[in-house]
């Protein structure tokens, strides 16, 4: 029996909280199976008296759901684990070939294109590079890389693939066309463009579109800190910066798909002499195109300047480090002002040497200022890195069709 994935508009859309707790009233088996799937991704495996006893789910309720998805593949048994009191447990665990999905980023050097399985693990994957995102390049792109990755997973099992997640920037037109040398006619394509129209093919699995942060901290609430806090703001920072929101456990996007856009957030813009000159968005000082623009005189990238650069290009990256985690930790203060987070999870596409020299400078930046009235949040580095927009990508379609909403619920008959 295979499962039917139905797909949801991820920015037209705001995400319903998931809850990892079951009901056993009759009606509701959809929403308890996602809740069953999701206890045993996060933990990995577990038996059945254990799912039980997490899900408040009676255990015949557990044992039908559970034999009902090993049937249809989504879930395997384990090994007995022997040598406890009474009789031997059989773990129960996700199938990493259950279901497929493939995650697309879209970035402004690069179309990165993965193939994942059920348990998230990266199975294949494709990248090409260009010197600006040029839409008439970039979706043919796509479709060849997509047709690629199909192609590697086994053809009996290519009705397992549960839809194409694509991570873009919300802000191609605009900050893209300010700092790359791109002819303005190409720019302009992408104020009119269908991002998932144009991914999507007429006998082609479903869509999901998200922007890139957003799938970025859809990947750390799956694979990183989401497995131990369920409230806080997430930021990225890579070529430019920008962030999402985790609450009770669940994504957060926003009613426009939107929320956690901490880049645009206004913060001093102070001199070298510690005067202020104004504001500007966090964007624009914090991001690594300006560490990256900074490094360009010395030859080097930033991987170059941190693992081995000379005295003058470390110097370049600690001032940046100071700079930029001064106006991320005043950013973090106006954020925690509005939503009471109780934690900041900070990742991107930069050296794990460097995510953590600037997570603590950022601690530093938010321990020396007064936060009267608001409850000093922890700041961790966020443990998916560089991969975490394609990812989250292409964890958008397992996201849609596996973990527990309250949207379901909703939709029940009466």
């Amino acid at each position: 029996m295979e499962r039917e994935v139905t797909p949801t508009d991820w920015t037209n859309a705001p995400f319903e909280e998931a809850r990892d707790v079951g009901a056993n009233q009759s009606g509701m088996r959809q929403f308890n199976e996602r809740v069953v799937l999701q206890i045993i991704r996060r933990a990995g495996s577990l038996p059945k008296a254990d799912i039980a006893r997490v899900s408040n789910l009676s255990a015949q309720t557990v044992s039908v759901i559970i034999n009902q998805l090993i049937v249809e593949e989504l879930l395997v048994k384990q090994d007995k684990v022997k040598g406890k009191i009474g009789q031997p447990s059989v773990p129960i665990a996700l199938n990493p070939h259950g279901a497929y999905s493939i995650g697309v980023s879209i970035d402004r050097h690069q179309v990165e294109t993965i193939l994942i399985g059920f348990t998230g693990d990266i199975m294949n994957r494709t990248a090409q590079t260009y010197p600006y995102p040029d839409p008439e390049f970039i979706f043919p792109l796509i479709h060849h890389s997509v047709e690629f990755i199909t192609r590697s997973i086994p053809a009996e099992r290519r009705k397992r693939l549960a839809g194409i997640g694509v991570a873009a920037p919300s802000f191609i037109v605009g900050k893209w066309e300010e700092q790359l040398n791109a002819p303005p006619e190409v720019m302009a394509q992408w104020k009119n463009i269908d991002i998932r129209a144009q991914v999507s093919t007429p006998a082609g699995p479903p869509v999901y579109l998200a922007k890139d942060t957003t799938a970025a901290c859809l990947a750390e609430l799956m694979f990183g800190s989401g497995l131990e806090y369920p409230n806080y703001l997430y930021v990225f920072i890579g070529s430019f910066l920008g962030g999402g929101i985790v609450l009770n456990g669940s994504l957060f996007p926003g009613m426009f798909g939107n929320a956690g856009a901490i880049g645009s957030i206004q913060v001093p813009d102070v001199d070298d002499q510690g005067q202020l000159r104004g504001f500007r968005q966090l964007a624009d000082c914090a991001a690594l195109f300006t560490l990256e623009e900074t490094l360009k005189a010395f030859g080097l990238t930033i991987e170059q300047a941190v693992a081995d650069g000379p005295a003058e290009a470390k110097a370049a990256v600690e001032a940046w480090i100071a700079n930029s985690a001064q106006a991320v930790a005043h950013a973090i203060a106006s954020a925690c002002a509005v939503i009471d987070f109780d934690g900041i999870v900070i990742d991107g596409t930069m050296p794990r040497r460097l995510l953590d020299a600037f997570v603590q400078a950022t601690t530093n930046a938010l321990n020396d200022m007064r936060l009267d009235g608001i409850v000093r949040p922890w700041i961790r580095a966020g443990a998916v890195g560089a991969d975490a927009t394609s990812l989250g990508g292409a964890i958008l379609p397992f996201y849609s069709s596996f973990v527990p909403n309250d949207n379901i619920l909703r939709n029940l008959p009466d």
